[in-house]
């Protein structure tokens, strides 16, 4: 009975993903080429500020270096929601918007013990959710034209990964990853004033479906310094890849409260691309198996060949760092819970991949949270951020925000055959 309620609640929460995935968070800065990509944390990973290439989890899925995989000796279960709650302020305005979403998915499940683990994961690769707009008078008359700008959607990535022990301590990763999905540009304009007679509103509208492959490979090397003390050296790189789709354009003619009027297709099905360049990310990490783990990882990722285009907008590659660590007071402490907690901290700096109106868009983040044992070695996890990105210089906005990750770990051993009933 047990084996099926694990098997209903994995399907339970895959089905429900299908209804919510497409909400993502909201920023400006989605607007340019696929929009906001993201990473590939987890909660044990994010609530360090990102850190994972250096760093091995063994109840946890590490789909950041998929070399240490092979610390997963049960098969693990990881599921979690995300809300991001996010302030935006301009020159001249400011705004707020909120937003939720089921962030990730994933499952691991040890095929040689302690020398070949696989996991398959669900994770969005990049969202595009912006809703801006500007009103401009009409030379020469009291009317005015009001544009509207706002896109939707996002690309998603299905990865199949393999961690596997080569020599003793000496782990390779392997990762493909079939990225998917549709985004959507919309650009709408109509004019106001008291000479205006006729009253409608003009809808461009841009779709680029894509699919294509993307891989990886990665390295985890353990350095045993002391009893159960360890360095951790992690190596991951991202080939580059071009990412191959489809275009289509639309306009249209609606009335005001939004009913159409007239629709014409412009291109169908047109061939587009999407050039991903490549990454490499390096992590070095002290451990002490059930007691800490600290460390800091880079990545170097190349955009300068992509797809990035615009007025007064050229790509540019990107360096990102994390630095962060985790502690558990005492994990065999049975009269204290609270020291059995594995508590996270850490903070992370991020380049966005275009330079806007000359000026470089960055971010930073404070991240902390804790992973609550469950029955046997099953977590609840927390993770809160708060930081902040871009500036309100040269006509630009900047972002304040604060997310909050809550996520289940599921840690058994699955797939075992009984052998009393």
């Amino acid at each position: 009975m047990r084996l099926i309620n694990r098997y209903s609640l994995v399907i339970i929460l895959s089905v429900c993903a299908t209804y919510v995935w497409s909400q993502t968070i909201t920023t400006p800065y989605s607007n340019y080429g696929i929009g906001e990509v993201h990473d590939l944390a987890l909660p044990q990973n994010e609530a360090m500020g990102g850190l994972g290439i250096s760093v091995p989890s063994r109840y946890g899925i590490n789909s950041i270096n998929p070399a240490w995989l092979t610390n997963n000796s049960l098969t693990s279960f990881q599921v979690g929601i995300k809300a991001d709650l996010r302030n935006y302020k301009g020159a001249r305005s400011s705004a707020e918007n909120q937003t939720a979403s089921i962030r990730y998915m994933a499952m691991s499940f040890p095929i040689v013990h302690n020398k070949w683990t696989s996991s398959v994961s669900l994770l969005p690769y990049s969202s595009v959710n912006y809703d801006v707009y500007s009103i401009k008078q009409v030379e020469g008359t009291n009317d005015s034209v009001y544009n509207q700008f706002k896109g939707t959607g996002g690309l998603s990535q299905l990865s199949w990964a393999h961690g596997i022990t080569l020599f003793k301590r000496t782990n390779i990763g392997l990762r493909a990853s079939y990225v998917f999905g549709a985004i959507t540009h919309n650009t709408r304009n109509f004019l106001t004033g008291a000479g205006i007679t006729t009253n409608y509103v003009v809808d461009y509208e841009e779709i680029n479906n894509y699919s294509d492959f993307m891989f990886s490979v990665s390295l985890g090397q353990q350095f045993k310094i002391g009893d159960a003390k360890f360095i951790n050296l992690g190596v991951v790189y991202d080939l580059p890849t071009t990412l191959h789709g489809l275009r289509q354009e639309n306009l249209s003619r609606l009335t005001v409260d939004n009913r159409l009027i007239t629709r014409l297709s412009l291109i169908q099905d047109e061939a587009v691309s999407y050039q991903a360049g490549q990454s490499i990310g390096a992590g070095l990490a002290l451990e002490n198996i059930g007691k800490f783990q600290y460390g800091i990882d880079f990545r170097y990722s190349q955009y300068d060949g992509s797809s990035i285009t615009g007025n007064a907008i050229r790509p540019k590659n990107t360096l990102n760092f994390a630095v962060g660590g985790r502690i558990i007071p005492d994990y065999k402490d049975i009269n204290s819970y609270m020291k059995r907690v594995s508590y996270r901290f850490g903070v992370n700096y991020k380049e966005l991949p275009y330079v806007i109106n000359e000026s470089n868009i960055n971010e930073f983040g404070i991240n902390f949270g804790a992973s609550f044992p469950v029955r046997g070695y099953s977590n609840l996890d927390s993770v809160f951020r708060f930081g902040w990105r871009g500036t309100t210089d040269n006509s630009l906005i900047r972002e304040n925000f604060v997310q909050i990750v809550f996520g289940i770990t599921i840690n058994d051993r699955w797939f075992i055959k009984r052998r009393y009933d």
